[in-house]
């Protein structure tokens, strides 16, 4: 499993702190620093086959925060700038808000996701070029290797909305997923999509089969989803913000996760703390599976 962590909190000259990348091995429970950086680093993604790690990087230019999507060989310890992605400025986290990268399942594509620009949505090829035009909305993630799930920001008097782009041809078309949800996780056949309804007195989780078109709402009090493999969903439980307390509408973890059959709803309590990758609520957590 990798994540990342502050090494320097923030001063003058680096504003948004220096951050690091480490491994851990969960048997070993012993984290590895894989890439030390001078500035924030936010989203990230290991190539399929562990090869490459792609991430968004948080730095400063001419006094204006900027985002530079760059990818690191561990390997050959070299890192190459795939491209800028302009200015990137947020005063809070809402619910909607997510940085985050992720490859297609071969790796040939890239989607990027940075709710603090405009536009928000990338879809790239490796060399950073755009298969499909960039648009607004937030939580992509792939469905196939050219079909994106993601929920499209409010435009002309229309509400937000989930959709289903191929990048290839560029045509899009609706799903039923409700508009007001937030956290989408996709098994790994493609076919169902976990979230939660994001209440700020405490979530729900439910699932939504694609192919059938229909919602179910599997547990009352967890939410922000992980497919940790087949039939296997973990979550966090939550609670209200408590009173006197700004949570910017969100709701509160409570530090217990339970794994969720997404078939029953049945829970069984886990040892793992929780499944949002804080303090960085845009992320997303990237769990390896080995060969």
């Amino acid at each position: 499993m990798s994540f990342v962590d502050r090494r320097e909190d923030p001063d003058a000259t680096h504003p948004f702190g220096q951050d690091s990348l480490y491994e851990i091995d969960v048997r070993a429970n012993r984290p590895t620093e894989v890439l030390r950086l001078q500035s924030e680093l936010r989203g990230h993604s290991w190539s399929p086959g562990g090869k490459r790690l792609l991430y968004q990087v948080h730095t400063v230019s001419a006094g204006v925060a900027v985002m530079a999507l760059c990818l690191f060989d561990p390997v050959q310890r070299t890192v190459q700038m795939i491209r800028k992605l302009g200015v990137s400025s947020c005063t809070f986290a809402s619910q909607g808000d997510e940085q985050s990268v992720a490859w297609s399942a071969r790796g040939t594509s890239i989607i990027v996701v940075d709710t603090c620009g405009s536009p928000s949505l990338y879809f790239i090829d490796r060399a950073g070029r755009d298969l499909a035009k960039p648009r607004s909305g937030t939580f992509a993630r792939w469905l196939t290797e050219s079909k994106v799930l993601f929920r499209m920001s409010q435009e002309r008097q229309r509400p937000a909305r989930w959709v289903i782009l191929d990048v290839t041809s560029g045509r899009s078309s609706s799903t039923r997923i409700p508009a007001g949800t937030f956290r989408p996780t996709i098994s790994q056949d493609g076919r169902l999509v976990a979230f939660d309804d994001g209440n700020e007195s405490g979530p729900s989780l439910y699932v939504h089969d694609l192919s059938r078109g229909m919602t179910r709402r599997l547990a009352t009090g967890y939410g922000a989803p992980v497919w940790l493999g087949p039939g296997f969903l973990a979550a966090t439980k939550g609670g209200a913000c408590p009173a006197g307390t700004e949570c910017n509408g969100w709701w509160v973890p409570l530090s217990q996760t339970a794994a969720v059959d997404p078939d029953t709803g049945g829970l069984r309590r886990l040892s793992l703390q929780t499944t949002i990758p804080q303090p960085r609520l845009f992320s997303v957590i990237q769990v390896f599976f080995p060969n």
